[in-house]
């Protein structure tokens, strides 16, 4: 619209009213400035905002005359508050002009001057013109007296607070049900995956408390996200019921659309990587399946292999499932979204940083239980003597060794003790057998032979003790006052090792009895009367005289 003698007169006011005192004095030319006063006249230059009732009616970039953005931005604020009263939205108009070489827009209310826009007030990066800007600050304020006298009606009032105390009760009710709804489905799902997940995954490490875990975090996590999302939600619809906080609304609605609008064009720029990831795991997958299955094969013993023992396909098939994944995970790190971020590769040396110095001791157990593994020392069920530890292998673990003795009590050996020490399995040699070894020390008085076949026929006497192979017995040392005899026998896998060595004791001391020969370990304190030697006529005394027959 055109104004003409009004319009000018306008101009001068406004340009009068806005202009306020000067900043300061300006220093001697040899003099510098104080650093406080020069940066309180820095702050004063930058952009200020026309803020009323919590609405930005226009931003003033540039300084008109000695007036700062700020003091013109104050002055304006003051003006329109002033005046807001008596306003009313058609009062207001704007008009363009120009003043000397200062051309600007008048927004007025009535016959009073508001402000003025100036062409240096423009953001620079749009094509915005004058009376764009005119049109707009003008709506602005239009829209402000309407939702200010809408608002200062008490019916309107009164709806606003009844819609915003609903919101605020459902949105309390989600929170409470939320809580009751996660529980209801975390029990269930917690429940299905510990039927559904049964092995642990890596030897010795049970891996179903770190799922579990880990799932129960991530329905926390959802849950979290939801309720934070719902809170947000509420938030804008309850500032949307009235005037006053609309504009906070309204950011929030911004804030929540940018923020999709951003990561899903950031979704969009990393489609390529995302299905390059997808093509990586879709491999190894496949990879990893095929080689479980071949090892699968072996541990079944469907598929024979000379160089790998079905019980140590088990840990070969682990070993190479989990090299199979670390080599795509380090084919796939680059294509992985901010990996090249500083702070993603921040936190990967960190976490190496952790493994390195943490897992220094683990690994060395890790590497012994692979060599008691691929060595075929030990077996589950072996019966074995690893240090002072007498039972029957029960467990290979990836950092321990578990033995069942014969209190049935379980000692947990860790794999460096077993490597580093001495095993002895009894039950190698023999399929399905079990050694049995004892030893007893008899006196030079009573002869070899006898001794030999006593000890044979305890073998043969006891429950449990296979006839073949056969029992030996052998002189293993001929000391200063006895003789040492070891007797050897093998005994059925299915009957426990202290069992039948229990029962072949009984046995032994039974047949010592019965032929009258003490089982006893004779010492001298001096040289005794006459020789303690055998005689001829006696060699072959029962049973040795039976057996040799």
């Amino acid at each position: 619209m055109h104004f003409s003698v009004r319009c000018a007169l306008l101009c001068c006011v406004t340009l009068l009213a806005t202009a306020g005192a000067p900043v300061g004095a300006q220093a001697p030319p040899n003099q510098p400035a104080l650093s406080a006063s020069t940066q309180a006249l820095a702050s004063d230059q930058l952009p200020s905002n026309v803020d009323v009732w919590n609405r930005t009616i226009a931003v003033f970039r540039t300084s008109l005359g000695s007036s700062t953005p700020r003091q013109r931005a104050d002055a304006a604020t003051a003006r329109i508050e002033a005046g807001i009263q008596r306003l009313s939205p058609d009062e207001i108009q704007y008009s363009v002009v120009q003043v000397g070489n200062d051309r600007g827009a008048i927004v007025v209310g009535g016959a009073e001057a508001l402000f003025a826009i100036l062409e240096s007030d423009l953001p620079q990066d749009t094509a915005t013109t004058l009376e764009t800007a005119g049109a707009q600050v003008v709506n602005r304020l239009q829209a402000l007296l309407r939702e200010r006298a809408e608002q200062r009606q008490w019916p309107v009032m009164l709806r606003s607070i009844i819609e915003a105390v609903l919101a605020a009760v459902a949105f309390l009710a989600f929170w409470l049900l939320s809580r009751h709804a996660l529980e209801w489905l975390l029990n269930p799902l917690t429940a299905h995956a510990a039927k559904r997940i049964r092995d642990p995954g890596i030897p010795g490490i049970d891996t179903r408390s770190f799922v579990f875990t880990g799932l129960r975090l991530l329905i926390r996590l959802s849950e979290l996200a939801v309720r934070l999302a719902a809170a947000y939600l509420a938030l804008t619809f309850i500032f949307s019921r009235f005037a006053y906080s609309r504009p906070w609304s309204q950011t929030l609605g911004r804030f929540l659309i940018d923020t999709f609008t951003r990561m899903a064009a950031a979704v969009v720029d990393q489609l390529p990587n995302l299905i390059t990831l997808g093509m990586i795991l879709f491999v190894t997958r496949a990879v990893a399946a095929a080689v479980a299955a071949w090892f699968r094969a072996v541990e079944r013993r469907d598929l024979s292999v000379s160089w790998l023992d079905p019980v140590a396909a088990l840990a070969a098939r682990r070993l190479a499932v989990i090299a199979i994944w670390l080599f795509a995970l380090t084919v796939a790190y680059p294509y992985v979204p901010g990996a090249s971020t500083d702070a993603f590769k921040g936190v990967s040396v960190f976490v190496g940083l952790l493994l390195s110095l943490g897992s220094a001791g683990v690994v060395g157990q890790i590497m012994s239980g692979l060599f008691v593994t691929f060595s075929s020392a030990l077996r589950p069920g072996d019966v074995v003597h690893v240090g002072d530890t007498h039972g029957v292998v029960r467990k290979l673990g990836l950092v321990s060794v578990i033995v069942s003795t014969r209190a049935k009590e379980e000692v947990t050996i860790p794999n460096s003790v077993v490597v580093s020490g001495a095993i002895r399995n009894f039950s190698r040699g023999h399929p399905a057998t079990v050694v049995l070894s004892t030893s007893v020390t008899i006196g030079y008085d009573t002869p070899w032979r006898q001794v030999r076949g006593m000890l044979a026929l305890a073998a043969t006497r006891t429950d449990g003790v296979l006839p073949e192979p056969a029992p030996t017995v052998f002189e293993t040392a001929l000391s200063d006052f006895y003789v040492e005899y070891e007797l050897v026998a093998y005994g059925n896998a299915t009957v426990p090792r202290s069992v039948m060595l229990s029962r072949l004791h009984e046995q032994i001391l039974d047949v010592f009895n019965e032929h009258g020969v003490q089982i006893m370990s004779p010492h001298f304190e001096g040289q005794p009367e006459h020789p303690a030697v055998v005689d001829r006529s006696k060699w072959f005394a029962d049973p040795a005289t039976k057996l040799d027959a």
